[in-house]
């Protein structure tokens, strides 16, 4: 009983003085609207969350709209090695999947994670996008198709996220902002 009151005592002091226990420290933000499908990619955006700042800030910006998405760690068909895909939506929910290949590396896997929070966060700002149709002109109109059928879009900002998400693993800013 002494004990338990002792190390109660030295945890106070230490969060009094501005000293939180490692655990405490390290844990990531409870996030709703970007969930993980599987076991792999809960930790994935566990890690995410904890390791780099524009992870966050894209969570972040995804927790203030209406869409919610699960990331999953499976292979995608027809070469790339993520995608983001609008599953349904309704008048007060959108719900997106991001595919992850789980053949990358942890490092890899988290840049490839922001880049697809990037696109997921484009598509939470426009609120148009309700489905195949409407993703389609809202990718048209902000980025451009990566292979002869169109079924695959790119944007700067995607593409920016993943490297700024880089610098932030690396622990460093990057020299040109991302760009």
């Amino acid at each position: 009983m002494a004990r338990n009151w002792m190390v109660a005592a030295a945890v106070m002091v230490g969060m009094a003085a501005g000293v939180m226990p490692a655990a405490a420290q390290e844990a990531a933000p409870v996030c709703t609207h970007v969930r993980g499908a599987s076991a792999e990619a809960q930790a994935l955006v566990a890690d995410g969350l904890r390791r780099s700042e524009t992870i966050r800030s894209l969570v972040a910006a995804l927790e203030a709209s209406d869409v919610i998405v699960y990331v999953d760690m499976v292979y995608v068909a027809r070469g790339p090695v993520a995608a983001t895909s609008l599953t349904t939506a309704n008048a007060a929910v959108r719900m997106l999947r991001v595919r992850i290949s789980p053949i990358l590396d942890a490092d890899r896997a988290l840049e490839i994670l922001g880049h697809e929070l990037q696109h997921a966060a484009e598509i939470a700002a426009d609120a148009r996008v309700r489905d195949a149709a409407s993703l389609r002109a809202h990718s048209e109109a902000v980025g451009w198709a990566t292979d002869a059928s169109n079924d695959h879009f790119e944007t700067k900002a995607a593409v920016s996220a993943e490297r700024l998400v880089r610098c932030d693993l690396a622990g460093r800013p990057c020299a040109d902002g991302g760009r």
